[in-house]
């Protein structure tokens, strides 16, 4: 539960992730939730993983 209430708490105000956020895998938002720093490096890499459908 710690992992989703922090992942809320670092998307909430981001709402144009929203809806990529829903099409990926868990494992696959956890990695990037891990070892993106900045909400940019998180948006840029959901983009590139949307783009290549993974």
């Amino acid at each position: 539960m710690w992992r989703v209430k922090q992942f809320h708490e670092s998307y909430k105000d981001v709402p144009k992730l929203s809806a990529m956020l829903r099409e990926i895998s868990w494992t696959h938002n956890l990695t990037i939730f891990s070892r993106c720093k900045t909400i940019e490096e998180k948006e840029f890499t959901f983009v590139v993983m949307h783009k290549r459908k993974l």
